[in-house]
């Protein structure tokens, strides 16, 4: 006798009310539990001042500096503005010196720091002060070698950006879909590494950039990996590589940016699956909804510590010369876009419609 035919004898002898409240305890068991395991990580590894670690000083410093980058950008910046987080960005990078010593961070950081005193000294303000923190700042170690790694605001003009932005991006989100037939061909590692940078432009909270790329070939690897994630059945065997994106849960801190390693990842997500497409390969985004034992299993298969919640898994492959797609119908316009105020002139674009 197998387990559900024996499941089903026992249930069909069992009160009517017993399946549904069986699953009403179970969902919240289950419920209760992924919450637990959630607060738990988050409590242990969010990346609160206090703690000593290198890469929770450096996300602390690139947030800091990057709130004067971001005034500094301003089309009218407010003269001697944000001098609690000049103050702040001092302490950062002194405490990360002393720890670390210097970097391309405390390059970048002090560059920022001399856009900031230039703009301040052409506004009337002396910072013979801020100047002297800087050079004791530079003393230590060698930071010389780093000065032609930007910092600040660069200059740019509409026609330039404009120029840049006139790519097809609207074929190209069109032809995008979830593949699920690839050639048995491997993909050379470089057009991985091609990949992963050009997705590094994606946006991140105050520039945290906390994602990491995971990238398995092997085929064993592959097949037990695609085996716990449970959603490529019939067709996971033939990727040639599994990309796993994650991202760093102690760059963040403060319960409000509970999320912000999730929101962070999966714009670098959408920005790798554009990459991928871009050079030529097909891929198939698949969900990381693990139940924490299911997710403990999956760690131990990639490696990826604790403390970097999973976004997606993305097979990737060579596309074959034919293949099926889903039609996948997308939502209409007026069920995603909520206007606060209607439109009052119509204009007509390029239908966007995926069918």
């Amino acid at each position: 006798m197998n387990a559900t035919s024996l499941k089903s004898r026992i249930q069909k002898h069992l009160p009517g009310w017993i399946t549904p409240l069986a699953k009403s305890v179970w969902s919240n068991v289950a419920t209760l539990s992924c919450f637990a395991s959630d607060y738990g990580s988050f409590r242990r590894f969010y990346g609160k001042p206090s703690r000593r670690d290198r890469d929770v000083d450096r996300a602390n410093l690139i947030k800091t500096y990057h709130v004067i980058e971001k005034g500094l950008s301003l089309q009218t910046p407010r003269p001697n503005f944000g001098r609690d987080v000049r103050e702040r960005l001092f302490v950062y990078l002194t405490t990360y010196i002393h720890r670390w010593g210097h970097d391309q961070t405390t390059r970048i950081a002090l560059n920022v720091l001399e856009s900031y005193c230039q703009f301040s000294e052409a506004c009337g303000f002396p910072m013979e002060v801020e100047r002297d923190r800087m050079e004791q700042l530079q003393m230590h170690g060698d930071a010389a070698h780093g000065c032609e790694i930007a910092g600040g605001t660069v200059d740019l003009t509409s026609e330039s950006a404009q120029r840049d932005g006139t790519t097809d991006f609207l074929r190209m989100a069109q032809a995008r879909h979830s593949l699920r037939n690839f050639q048995d061909k491997a993909i050379d590692p470089a057009l991985i590494r091609r990949a992963v940078e050009i997705a590094t432009h994606a946006p991140s909270a105050c520039n945290r950039q906390a994602w990491h790329v995971y990238a398995f070939s092997d085929p064993a690897k592959k097949q037990a990996i695609m085996q716990a994630q449970g959603g490529s059945r019939g067709f996971g065997e033939s990727a040639a590589t599994l990309l796993v994106v994650a991202s760093d849960l102690r760059c963040f801190s403060g319960p409000n940016e509970r999320h912000q390693a999730w929101v962070d990842g999966s714009l670098f997500s959408m920005s790798l699956l554009y990459a991928l497409q871009y050079l030529g390969l097909g891929t198939c985004p698949l969900n990381c909804a693990f139940y924490p034992w299911e997710e403990e299993k999956f760690r131990k298969l990639t490696g990826i510590p604790r403390y970097e919640p999973l976004i997606m898994v993305i097979a990737i492959g060579h596309m074959p010369r034919q293949f099926k797609v889903t039609v996948s119908t997308r939502r209409s316009v007026d069920e995603v876009l909520v206007l606060d105020t209607p439109i009052e002139t119509a204009q007509t674009f390029p239908s966007v419609r995926k069918t």
